[in-house]
This record gives structure tokens, C-alpha cells and sequence, in this order.
């Protein structure tokens, strides 16, 4: 954006301009959702000449094509499967209003930054208080805007806009996965932030007019609250000790987090805190019933504890879920062939396959199913692809072992 802008201002020379581009194209491959700037392009146009042209629709060719195409290959080469159905039971009006709900969130954490979190639930609806909140702040957020507008119209609509188009591809349009996040309004922020900027430079300008007390009172509090947030952050830095630091905390502020239960219990399984980790497990599917991750959790659990039964429920009850699981049907496989109906495993395995062929559990396990068949020539080939996935050690000792045997096998 910054070699745009000399670009823009330099008489148009064009190796600005050709080096924007380059910089483009290394983002787009940093993260698709740079995908936005070429809107951002023709906003910044709008903003240094108050005019979008011809000439300036021609300049963002090269920029939307390029996110056309890195948006299509991002989609293309997606090798995890079919999007699995969304894990959280949210109503579609409420996915509607998570939406909304989404802007004055971010507004009110830009403010207020305070109660931040790793992971926040989806089910907005259980929060009526913070929703009150959030509400007030931005009404209060939106009258100093108006009043900013005033004073700096050209300035407030590039903030709120450049906001607007780098936010939009993480918004909820439709629900799936996770909604609104801290990171997403990194490089938003810097919009927002744009506003005040605009309005505080007169007091930092070398100018006649601006004396040493304007420039104090500018000063002191902005140190201070860098001092503040400086304190604030090194405060949570130690949240993220390890994982169980990472979710009790959230769990702590969020006590209905769904995920934090299901990943507190994941590390305490881990650990092999067992009895914790099923406690966690059982709040989680309290909170939301519909992920497949909770059961198949579960199921791991059980079956470390040999109780395949409780295994086989567990991992049953996730794949009705989601027949999409591939971790699902690689972990029941693994039971199956553990019960020693290899011919069952295969089939799971073989199923992962169909939906990841990149799956090198799925390669390992099929191929060790095979080997308990006598299905040597069967067994290589899936150790060999598994090798090719992950050259391991232990995968080539497999494969060795298994050409020996076959060479030992009457022709």
C-alpha cells in the first residue's frame, strides 16, 4: 500500500507500481485474505484525489485478477476433505446476528481491551449482558464518530472503509468455524486508528502555533496508555504458558466456552489426567452436542483405558455427526483392527482415503491391516505411499520387512 501510494503521488512512476504488485502477490501467498486490497487500491484513489476514473479501474486490473486466481487455487488444492458441517448448534437468525454482532464486538475490544481471549463462544444468545454492553459502546463509539465527521469527512471515510473491506473476509456471512477472532482486526485496526491520527497531527506539527504544553498534553497520556497495554500484555503472555494455562484461563472468563472445555480436556488427556479430561469432555457436549471432536476425544480416551465398547460408541456417535470425520474413521479403524477384524479397519481406512488421499495415518494403518491379511503386495504399496507422505524411519523398516517376506512367499 505504501509503494502504491508513492506511486501515486511521485508522478506515477512505475516501478512503485510494479513493485506494489510483487508485495501483493508475496501477501496473497502469506494469507488469501489479502484478497480484499484491490478494493482497498480504489479506496486509497478516492482518498488522494477524490475520484475514482477510468485510469484508476484500469491500474487494479493486475490486482483483481491475481486475488481471482489465488482465491480459486486456495480452493483447488484445499486437500482436507469436504468442509465439515458446522460443530456449533446456532440458530440461523442468531448466525444472522452474529453477523452485526461481529462489528460492534470489534469496535467495543478496540476500546475496551479487556476480558481478550484465545477462543470465544459462538452462542452470543447466553450473553445478553455483554450484548447490552457492547450495544452501549458502540452507540457511544458512534456519536464521537459523527461528531470526528465534522471535522474530518475525507479522513473518517477512509478509516471506516479501509475497516470495513480488510474485515469483510473474516466476517460471518454464514456461519463456519470460528466467527470473530482478536487477529482478524490486526490490520483493520490501523483504519480506526487513522481517524484519531488525522485529528491529533496538527498538535505534533512543526508549526508557530503548536508550544510545548499542546505537545505535553498530546504526549503524556498516549505514553500512558502504551504503559497500560504494554502491563496488560505482559500480564497475559503468561496465559499462553502451555495449553491447560491457556483454556483454564479462558474457561475461568468464559465458563460456557465449549471449545476451551474440549481442548482443556484434549491436554489434560495428554497428560494422562484422565479423570479431568472426561469431566471437561462431558461439559463441552453439555455446551454443544453436535461437535464430533468431543466424542471422538472421548473415544480416545476409553480406548486407552480399554474399554472398546465405550471406544466404539464414542467414535460412532462422531461419525453420525459428521460422515465427513476423516480423524474419526482413521481412529475406529485403528480399534477395529485392535479387536482383530482387520477387513472392518481397511474399509474405515479406505474411507479416509476417498475423502483425503493424503491421509498418512490412513496409508500406515491400511497397510499394517493389509499385512495382518497376508495382503503383502497390497501392504507395500500403502507403506510406500505413507513413506512418500512421511519418509520415517519406522515406515522403511516396515517396508523392508515386508519385502522380505514376500520374497520369502511361495511363487
Amino acid at each position: 500500500m505504501t509503494c502504491y501510494i508513492l506511486f501515486a503521488q511521485k508522478g506515477q512512476k512505475r516501478i512503485y507500481y510494479i513493485t506494489a504488485f510483487f508485495l501483493f502477490v508475496l501477501s496473497l501467498f502469506s494469507k488469501v485474505t489479502a484478497i480484499s486490497f484491490p478494493l482497498v487500491l480504489l479506496l486509497l484513489e478516492y482518498h488522494l484525489s477524490n475520484k475514482i476514473d477510468k485510469s484508476s479501474l484500469v491500474r487494479s486490473i493486475p490486482f483483481v485478477i491475481m486475488s481471482v486466481v489465488v482465491l480459486s487455487l486456495a480452493f483447488i488444492t484445499n486437500e482436507s476433505g469436504p468442509p465439515p458441517a458446522p460443530t456449533e448448534n446456532v440458530p440461523y437468525l442468531q448466525n444472522l446476528g452474529l453477523f452485526f454482532y461481529a462489528f460492534v464486538f470489534y469496535v467495543a475490544k478496540v476500546f475496551m481491551p479487556f476480558g481478550l481471549l484465545a477462543r470465544y463462544s459462538v452462542d452470543i444468545g447466553q450473553y445478553l449482558w455483554q450484548m447490552i454492553l457492547n450495544l452501549a459502546v458502540f452507540t457511544v463509539v458512534a456519536a464521537l464518530i459523527y461528531l470526528a465527521y465534522r471535522r474530518k469527512p475525507s479522513a473518517l471515510t477512509f478509516g471506516i472503509v479501509f475497516s470495513i473491506l480488510t474485515l469483510a473476509p473474516t466476517l460471518p456471512f454464514h456461519f463456519s468455524g470460528q466467527p470473530y477472532a482478536d487477529r482478524y482486526m490486526y490490520l483493520p485496526l490501523t483504519g480506526l486508528l487513522f481517524i484519531p491520527a488525522m485529528m491529533l497531527a496538527p498538535l505534533l506539527s512543526e508549526t508557530p502555533e503548536t508550544n510545548l504544553k499542546k505537545r505535553f498534553s498530546l504526549w503524556l497520556p498516549l505514553l500512558l496508555i502504551a504503559v497500560l497495554l504494554g502491563a496488560q500484555t505482559w500480564r497475559l503472555s503468561g496465559v499462553w504458558h502451555d495449553s491447560l494455562s491457556l483454556w483454564t484461563y479462558v474457561i475461568g472468563k468464559d465458563p460456557k466456552n465449549a471449545t476451551a472445555c474440549l481442548n482443556r480436556g484434549e491436554a489434560f488427556g495428554a497428560t494422562g489426567q484422565t479423570d479431568k479430561a472426561l469431566a471437561d469432555l462431558a461439559q463441552a457436549a453439555r455446551f454443544n452436542p453436535r461437535d464430533p471432536n468431543i466424542y471422538n476425544n472421548l473415544g480416545t480416551i476409553y480406548f486407552g483405558q480399554a474399554q472398546y465398547e465405550k471406544a466404539m460408541g464414542e467414535y460412532d456417535r462422531a461419525l453420525s455427526l459428521n460422515p465427513f470425520y476423516c480423524l474419526g474413521y482413521i481412529n475406529r479403524g485403528v480399534l477395529w483392527g485392535r479387536l482383530g477384524q482387520f477387513e472392518k479397519a481397511v474399509k474405515d481406512f479406505s474411507t479416509t482415503l476417498a475423502l483425503d488421499n493424503r491421509a498418512y495415518l490412513a496409508y500406515y494403518y491400511r497397510g499394517l491391516a493389509f499385512k495382518k491379511l497376508n495382503e503383502i503386495g497390497l501392504a507395500i504399496k500403502d507403506l510406500e505411499a505413507a513413506y512418500r507422505l512421511s519418509p520415517t524411519e519406522q515406515v522403511r523398516g516396515q517396508i523392508e520387512l515386508l519385502k522380505q517376506m514376500k520374497t520369502q512367499l511361495p511363487q
